[in-house]
């Protein structure tokens, strides 16, 4: 009889282990990597276009203060590293502004002035979130200004400095989108080449609204 009960336990103990031995294994748990963050490293290059606003400054000896506004299109280029979230840039661009305006000075004669370019070689620093960018700029910015009247005929170079910011968004991995707001001021220049007054001054400024659009080479080529 002892016999018989043992045997029964021992039985008993391996049926369940032999009904599991005969169940299918599960199905492994299909995982799916994480999509990599947008890097925005890399060499761009592209295009921009919007709105600017120039404002002269004469000092007295002339009398008369002239502000203008056009459309403004152009192109830039330029390079990005980024590290964990931040991104440090190089940037240069060039662009066509079309202002052009007749004032009076002060003797009551007409005065001509006229912009035709802004070109600037600026730093970037921005902060990354994935696919989009907001950063900080600012550098070296160039221009030059042209004037006539009665008798009176000049052009002056002008040298300042530009800052600004914006926000940037990558649609594509090499395709991205953005809005900016610069603004430039430049040293005052002495005109008149001898038939005005001398060190008759003028100054001027400029701030810019424009959209802008890049083609990231690196991602393409990658």
């Amino acid at each position: 009889m002892r016999k018989i009960v043992l045997a029964g336990a021992v039985l008993a103990g391996l049926t369940p282990a032999a009904y599991a031995a005969d169940m299918p294994a599960p199905a492994p748990i299909e995982t799916v990597a994480p999509e990599p963050l947008f890097s925005w490293t890399g060499f761009y290059i592209g295009a921009h276009g919007g709105w600017n606003w120039a404002e002269t400054d004469p000092d007295a000896a002339l009398g008369f203060l002239g502000d203008m506004d056009n459309f403004v299109v152009g192109g830039q280029i330029g390079y990005n590293w980024q590290w964990d979230s931040w991104v440090l840039g190089l940037e240069g661009d060039g662009s066509f502004v079309n202002n052009d305006d007749d004032f009076v000075d002060g003797g009551g004669f007409p005065f001509g002035v006229e912009q035709d370019f802004l070109a600037s070689f600026r730093g970037r620093v921005g902060f990354a979130v994935d696919r989009f960018l907001l950063f900080g700029t600012g550098g070296a910015a160039f221009t030059g200004l042209s004037f006539d009247a009665v008798g009176f005929d000049d052009d002056a170079d002008y040298f300042g400095w530009v800052a600004g910011g914006g926000i940037e968004y990558a649609i594509t991995d090499n395709v991205t989108i953005g809005v900016e707001y610069l603004h430039y001021e430049f040293d005052d220049e002495e005109i008149g080449d001898g038939v005005l007054p001398p060190d008759t001054n003028i100054g001027l400024s400029n701030d810019v609204v424009r959209g802008r659009l890049n083609v990231k080479f690196d991602s393409l080529f990658n």
